[in-house]
């Protein structure tokens, strides 16, 4: 993975995450042995990030967090980020960069916060946060990030049920407006993309979407926790001389390896693996 998209992959996940106290899905940014210091002059946690956010999350409450736009090359990148929060009866906020150090699967290896501490909830100034701002010639790429696919389905609960329970993603969002709206949103662990579904909010057949594919680190161990979970998978396969191919790729390429499986209305899920070893 470029160190780019793993940057802003962390960025991304850090700012949905953090609020909603989702450790798994910072953790699993991580790599097993990386090291996570909170301030430069610490030492690294005993327990990395999951250890970490642990300890500080349980005294945390109203997080409001942004992340800037990461400034990334040759497996090192720093991103700024801005946070406020509630914590023994007093408003906290901290501005800061982390810089990190990413292995070529874009798992974070080493982390190390810098940041200075202040009172009440400052908004950030003019042109935080971006790249080129304020940098006379500069020119400032707008970030536009993928977000959300919204699948049709016939039975809402149905598919909550599915996506909530069956996988254990994330139920973000249930919200209902009458009898004609309502809107679930669920999120893949460690994904920095969601998926939506409910009642009047696509036209499309339900179960007609194929194709949306996961990406995983270890196709073998995803094929067997989702079997264990009561999803009927496939069998893993790869693309050959004579085109699909059961078993995983021979030489486990990254990209190489894929199973499928579908939800209660039909809508076709791919998993791919990206490459082992990243825990």
């Amino acid at each position: 993975m470029d160190t780019r998209t793993a940057a802003e992959r962390w960025a991304r996940t850090w700012e949905r995450a953090w609020p909603a106290k989702r450790i798994e899905d910072i953790d699993a940014l991580y790599a097993d042995d990386a090291t996570y210091r909170s301030h430069p002059l610490r030492d690294a946690e005993p327990g990395g990030a999951r250890g970490y956010l642990r300890r500080e999350l349980a005294s945390e409450s109203d997080i409001e967090c942004r992340f800037g736009d990461p400034i990334a090359s040759d497996g090192r990148a720093a991103v700024e980020w801005w946070a406020s929060w509630e914590e023994a009866f007093e408003t906290v906020t901290l501005a800061g960069a982390t810089v990190l150090r990413f292995d070529a699967d874009g798992q974070v290896v080493e982390h190390v916060d810098y940041w200075v501490q202040g009172e009440g909830r400052p908004a950030p100034f003019d042109g935080w946060g971006r790249v080129g701002a304020g940098v006379a010639g500069a020119e400032t790429a707008m970030p536009f990030r993928y977000e959300l696919t919204i699948l049709p389905v016939a039975d809402v609960d149905r598919a909550k049920a599915f996506y909530g329970e069956t996988l254990g993603w994330n139920v973000d969002v249930d919200h209902r407006a009458g009898e004609r709206f309502r809107v679930v949103q669920v999120t893949p662990p460690g994904s920095s993309a969601s998926v939506s579904f409910g009642t009047g909010i696509s036209s499309a057949e339900p179960g007609s979407y194929r194709g949306m594919h996961l990406v995983v680190d270890d196709i073998v161990a995803a094929q067997a926790l989702l079997a264990s979970r009561g999803v009927a998978v496939g069998e893993p396969f790869h693309f050959g001389p004579q085109g699909q191919t059961p078993g995983v790729d021979p030489e486990r390429a990254p990209f190489a390896s894929f199973l499928a499986f579908t939800d209660p209305d039909g809508n076709g899920w791919m998993v791919q693996e990206v490459g082992r070893g990243r825990g």
